[in-house]
């Protein structure tokens, strides 16, 4: 199959998506785009920016497809985007690049065309992110729970403390048992995480702690 019916598959399959907060759509990298001159599956590499891209050398091995729902940065992409990263380096880690331009925690994966072409390794997956931008659902899970576990020792517990215990009264109350407590108090009133941006995790604590109360 030649890499121009290749690329227009591609971008066929994913011209219908809706689901363009999580990166659905597929940028083919012609040339030296991002790409170095002795790229091969399997690397790993910090890139160039994107001002960089006239200076560099046309590569003659084809084109490189930046794969769809898998890039994000601290301000960008998702759960979705750091569980479908995860779980295209797990399965096709040796023949996928993983790049970035080294700002704000930037990331991304390459894979070359022809893995991604009908028939190709990546096909399969490409076909079902096309309806569903999700290729494991543990994995979601797993990086969900991940980001709120961060979210409470980052700044949460501080906060719901600060809340319930102003005076400090409860300074024997470790850190694990508040999470217990404040987990259960969340689920019995159906107050969810809310999964935002840059994979960060909020939750409405005061109204939980408002409602346990009550």
């Amino acid at each position: 199959m030649s890499e121009e019916r290749t690329s227009s598959q591609l971008h066929t399959l994913f011209a219908m998506t809706s689901a363009t907060r999580y990166g659905g759509t597929m940028r083919v990298l012609r040339g030296m785009e991002w790409i170095p001159e002795t790229v091969e599956r399997g690397d790993r590499f910090i890139g160039i920016g994107n001002n960089d891209i006239d200076k560099l050398p046309a590569a003659d091995d084809g084109e490189w497809i930046e794969l769809p729902y898998s890039s994000g940065s601290d301000y960008s992409g998702g759960a979705v985007n750091v569980a479908n990263y995860r779980t295209f380096l797990d399965e096709f880690g040796p023949i996928l690049i993983t790049a970035s331009t080294g700002w704000y925690g930037d990331y991304t994966i390459l894979a070359h065309i022809d893995d991604c072409a009908e028939g190709g390794e990546l096909w399969d997956v490409l076909d079902d992110l096309a309806g569903y931008p999700v290729i494991d659902d543990e994995m979601l899970s797993t990086v969900e729970r991940e980001a709120e576990a961060e979210a409470w020792e980052s700044w949460l517990s501080q906060d719901v403390r600060a809340t319930i215990d102003p005076d400090d009264h409860l300074d024997w109350l470790s850190d694990d048992l508040l999470w217990n407590a404040f987990e259960d108090a969340a689920s019995e009133q159906d107050e969810y995480w809310i999964h935002e941006t840059g994979n960060q995790a909020s939750i409405d604590f005061g109204r939980v702690i408002r409602n346990a109360a009550s």
